[in-house]
C-alpha cells in the first residue's frame, strides 16, 4: 500500500461480462482476454493477478429480465434455474472483487452500449466494434461475444469511467 498521501496512479483496467459464457478483458497497459472461470477458486487465482492499488475493474451490472425469461419459456427453455445460477456467478464476482480489494463499479449494460453505439444491436454488433477497437487482439476476441462485450466494458470505464487517481486502497 503506497505512504499516505501518495497518489497511485491507475495502470490497470479491467472489464467483465459475467455469465457462463463471459469474460475478463483487460486493456490497459497491455491486452488480455480470459474466459470467465468455471470455478470460483479459478476465478480468484486469475483476479489475484492484479494489484489493488493499481486496477479498476468495470463489472457489468446483472439485472431481472423478464421480457427475456418470458420468451425462453416459450421455447421450452429452462429459465429458472439458469437465471438463479447467474445470478449466484455475478454475487460470487462481487464477493470476490471485494475480498481481493480490488475497487469496482457497476455498470448497467444500456449505459456502456449506448455509450458505445451498440444499444439494441445484436451481439455480432459487439464482435465488430471490439475487433475495430483493437484490431491486435482478433485472434483473443475470436467469434465470442463474451470477451468482446469484456474488452468493450472495459474500454468504456477507460473512456467514461472515473478519471481521478486512486489514493490508497479503494474500499
Amino acid at each position: 500500500m503506497p505512504a499516505e498521501g501518495c497518489v497511485t496512479l491507475v495502470t490497470t483496467i479491467l472489464g467483465i461480462d459475467p455469465g457462463a459464457a463471459g469474460a475478463i478483458a483487460q486493456i490497459s497497459p497491455m491486452i488480455g482476454v480470459w474466459r470467465m472461470p468455471k470455478s470460483d477458486r479459478a476465478l480468484v487465482d486469475l483476479l489475484q493477478m492484479f494489484d489493488p492499488n493499481t486496477t479498476r475493474v468495470y463489472l457489468e451490472r446483472a439485472q431481472a429480465m423478464p421480457q427475456k425469461a418470458a420468451r425462453d419459456a416459450s421455447r421450452g427453455f429452462e429459465t429458472g434455474t439458469s437465471m438463479f445460477s447467474y445470478g449466484v456467478g455475478y454475487g460470487v464476482i462481487r464477493g470476490i472483487l471485494a475480498a481481493r480489494r480490488l475497487w469496482y463499479r457497476e455498470v448497467p449494460s444500456a449505459t456502456w452500449k449506448a455509450d458505445m453505439g451498440l444499444w439494441r444491436k445484436p451481439k455480432s454488433a459487439s464482435i465488430e466494434k471490439a475487433r475495430e477497437l483493437f484490431p491486435e487482439a482478433l485472434d483473443q476476441i475470436g467469434k465470442s461475444d463474451g470477451r468482446a462485450e469484456a474488452m468493450l466494458i472495459a474500454e468504456w470505464g477507460r473512456r467514461k469511467g472515473e478519471q481521478q487517481p486512486m489514493f490508497g486502497r479503494a474500499s
